[in-house]
């Protein structure tokens, strides 16, 4: 029987090459950011993210047909990984994944910086594995941007949650689309859409 931890180390190894080859492009303080931010530089490096969201993702596709190219689990981790960068930034939390966040060591401005980034090229990370053109990159691109925006939303609510008042389109928001928004993160990869069986 295959455990848990050899599923995740499984993902993980499906992926790393990847992120590392995307992070490394880059370059500058954006790169020092995202490297800090999957575990690989810095203070207590090797304590990244144990690659949960890859490890559905390549679920989802294995269980239609799919293969791990197609199920994208690198850009499943990088949209997870740029939550986080934003999260601590606007919580003020100052410890992620038992060592310092990333802001307390590059600055909050250093580490939204490199979450725009990520977002902006989490695209192309997709893009990568289903290829620029086609049914499945368009619906796996629309996904990948409703999830994006239900983020900046889920980040606004958090206010909601501290009795602020938010409005978003002009109406009031409710709290409970805060929850809505990350946990999407773990879902939109069974989205990556209408994957064709082999």
């Amino acid at each position: 029987m295959v455990t848990v931890d050899e599923v995740l180390r499984s993902a993980g190894d499906a992926c790393e090459r990847q992120l590392r080859g995307w992070v490394g492009s880059l370059q500058g303080p954006a790169a020092e950011v995202a490297a800090c931010q999957f575990g690989w530089l810095g203070e207590g490096a090797r304590q990244g993210g144990k690659y949960v969201r890859a490890a559905l993702t390549l679920a989802c596709a294995r269980a239609v047909g799919g293969t791990d190219r197609q199920a994208a689990p690198a850009a499943a981790a990088v949209v997870h990984n740029l939550s986080l960068l934003y999260d601590d930034v606007l919580d003020g939390d100052t410890v992620r994944r038992h060592r310092a966040a990333a802001w307390q060591v590059f600055g909050p401005s250093s580490a939204a910086r490199s979450a725009d980034a990520m977002m902006l090229t989490a695209f192309d990370v997709l893009s990568e594995a289903v290829g620029p053109d086609g049914p499945v990159a368009r619906e796996a691109s629309a996904a990948l941007m409703d999830v994006l925006i239900q983020l900046v939303v889920g980040g606004a609510m958090t206010r909601v949650y501290a009795g602020l008042s938010v409005t978003v389109g002009g109406r009031n928001a409710s709290a409970s689309r805060i929850d809505r928004g990350y946990g999407n993160i773990s879902t939109v990869s069974g989205n990556w859409p209408s994957i064709p069986k082999n």
